[in-house]
């Protein structure tokens, strides 16, 4: 009957930790990380800049690793998901710089990541998860910043098999050093790398938080550049305060749309050209 089966009514001994620590998913600190909204025009990207691409809230960053688009891509998702961001490169650079990179980068203001109390000890680790696909299988990097404390920490991932879909998760360990400023300045960055030159891949991943060594922020990276037309997809990020992943909780695009418009909006006039506003924020 309904109801008849109760919490207190189940084995200790059988469900001990589900009793009592199941709790509803954690909060996804990523603004568009189902990659749905994309009020800008198509990234075509090259040389040596920073800039916004298709995709609300995610930056493409290089530095002389050949030519790359970004766009959103709504034909090449996994299943449960509408829209996925594309890097592609368009013209490639076989022989890289020493001081070459290619990433991704989203980045939080201080006051939304409070919530891994770093700094104190009383830190949360930080559970990073994401679907990723790529033409080229190997060993690609995520990494994260504290951008007032100016302190790193690197993982590893692996794409196993090519132009297939894959679900990663990745802990970074709480750091009981150096408090995050509670602004609403860039307070830390996510990093999706996808190239990389000798500087930053010769040493061993810096995988505890630290000021750590150029050489270390890459380890092992893949070097996307070195084929035209090779991809490297992304959606469904999420990062959560909490020692293990939670499930990606699908936001409606109307709420994806609202928090994208704190920093970039829009505004179509019926006849006219459209017009944009950036905000100061990150």
């Amino acid at each position: 009957a309904d109801n008849a089966v109760v919490a207190a009514a189940i084995a200790v001994d059988a469900v001990a930790s589900a009793k009592t620590t199941v709790t509803g998913a954690n909060p996804n600190l990523v603004i568009n990380g189902s990659m749905q909204v994309a009020q800008k025009p198509t990234l075509s990207h090259s040389g040596t800049n920073s800039a916004y691409g298709e995709v609300d809230r995610w930056m493409s960053e290089l530095r002389n690793v050949g030519t790359y688009s970004v766009t959103k891509s709504t034909s090449v998702v996994p299943e449960g998901f509408s829209s996925s961001l594309e890097v592609k490169c368009t013209s490639a650079d076989t022989s890289l710089d020493a001081n070459s990179y290619g990433h991704l980068t989203y980045k939080f203001e201080g006051r939304d990541v409070q919530v891994f109390k770093k700094g104190t000890s009383n830190a949360i680790p930080f559970a990073l998860s994401f679907w990723v696909r790529s033409s080229k299988t190997g060993t690609y990097v995520v990494r994260l910043r504290d951008n007032t404390n100016a302190r790193y920490i690197t993982k590893n991932y692996t794409i196993s098999s090519a132009d297939t879909w894959e679900y990663k998760t990745v802990i970074f360990p709480a750091d009981t050093t150096g408090a995050i400023a509670n602004s609403t300045a860039s307070g830390m960055s996510l990093y999706f790398w996808f190239s990389a030159g000798s500087d930053y891949t010769s040493g061993a991943a810096g995988t505890a938080w630290g000021q750590a060594a150029s050489s270390t922020l890459a380890a092992g990276q893949v070097n996307l550049s070195d084929t035209v037309n090779a991809t490297w997809y992304l959606t469904g990020v999420k990062l959560e305060a909490a020692a293990a992943c939670t499930a990606y909780e699908m936001p409606t695009y109307t709420e994806e749309l609202q928090k994208c418009q704190r920093y970039y909006w829009v505004i179509r006039g019926d006849d006219g050209p459209d017009y944009s506003s950036n905000y100061g924020f990150v």
